[in-house]
C-alpha cells in the first residue's frame, strides 16, 4: 500500500507542476525532480521540457563542497548547487512531494510573493502539521542553509531561526526578509496513517480525480466517528484483501 500511495502522490505532483509551468512558467521557471528511482526518471522525461531530473545517488556522491552535510540536507544542497551553477537561477523553491491537496492555484498564489529581479533577497517558509517544513523559498538559492537533519528541533522552527539570524547579519528587518507562508495545501502532508485519516475526506471534496484518491478508494477505506460531534476520534479501516502484494 505504501508504494502505491507514493507513486500516486508523485504522479499527482508532476501533473500539478506541469500544469503550472504551462500556465505561468513562460520559460522562466524550471522544475527539478530528484529521486533514486529510474521509474521517476522516465516519468520526468515524459513530463516535458520544463522538468529536469537529478539522480539522488549521483548527488550524494558528487560535489565536494557538500561534505559535512548528511541525508536530505545534502541532496537539497546538491539541487540548489545545480540550479545556481548550471541554470543560473535567481532563487529556488523546495517542495516536499507528499502534498496531496496541492493545486495549480496554490502555486500561483505562492509566486505572487516572489519578485523576479536582481538583488531580491527573501526566505519563504511553510510549516507542516508537526512543525516540519514543507516549502522553502530562497532568493538567492544560497541565502540560508538547509537543516532538515538538525537535532535541535523541528525543521520549520530550525529554518525560521536560521532565516532570522541571516536577516540580522544582512542588516534587514526580519519581517521584511522572512515570510511564513501559511497555506492549508502546503500544511497538510501525508506522513502517517493519521494524516491519511484527515486527508481522505478532503481529497474526495477537493481533488476527486486525483490518482491518490483512486488508490485510496481501491483500499476500501472507512472512517467512523466515535462520538457524535467529535472529529478528533476517528477510526480508519483498510481492507487489504484485494491488494496486490507486488
Amino acid at each position: 500500500m505504501q508504494e502505491q500511495i507514493g507513486v500516486a502522490l508523485f504522479d499527482d505532483l508532476i501533473d500539478v507542476i506541469g500544469a503550472f509551468l504551462k500556465r505561468k512558467g513562460e520559460g522562466k521557471i524550471m522544475a527539478i525532480i530528484c529521486s533514486p528511482d529510474p521509474a521517476a526518471k522516465a516519468k520526468v522525461k515524459l513530463a516535458g521540457s520544463g522538468f529536469i531530473f537529478l539522480d539522488e545517488t549521483s548527488i550524494l556522491a558528487d560535489v565536494p563542497a557538500l561534505e559535512g552535510l548528511t541525508g536530505l540536507d545534502r541532496i537539497i544542497a546538491g539541487m540548489n548547487d545545480y540550479a545556481t551553477r548550471v541554470l543560473g537561477v535567481k532563487g529556488t523553491i523546495l517542495l516536499m512531494s507528499d502534498l496531496p491537496l496541492l493545486s495549480v492555484h496554490d502555486l500561483i498564489g505562492l509566486f505572487k510573493h516572489i519578485q523576479f529581479k536582481n538583488g531580491f533577497k527573501k526566505v519563504l517558509l511553510s510549516p507542516s502539521m508537526g512543525n516540519g517544513c514543507n516549502m522553502i523559498g530562497r532568493f538567492p538559492p544560497n541565502i540560508i542553509e538547509t537543516r532538515y537533519s538538525s537535532k535541535h528541533g523541528p525543521s520549520f522552527i530550525e529554518h525560521l531561526s536560521i532565516a532570522k539570524q541571516k536577516a540580522e547579519t544582512l542588516g534587514i528587518v526580519a519581517k521584511n526578509f522572512v515570510q511564513v507562508y501559511n497555506n492549508l495545501e502546503f500544511y497538510l502532508d501525508l506522513d502517517t496513517p493519521e494524516d491519511l485519516m484527515n486527508l481522505y475526506p478532503l481529497l474526495k471534496e477537493v481533488k476527486p480525480h486525483s490518482r491518490l484518491l483512486a488508490v485510496l478508494d481501491g483500499l476500501d477505506i472507512q472512517i467512523q466517528k466515535n462520538d457524535r460531534d467529535d472529529t478528533r476520534h476517528v477510526k480508519l479501516k483498510v481492507n487489504m484483501n484485494d491488494i496486490d502484494p507486488e
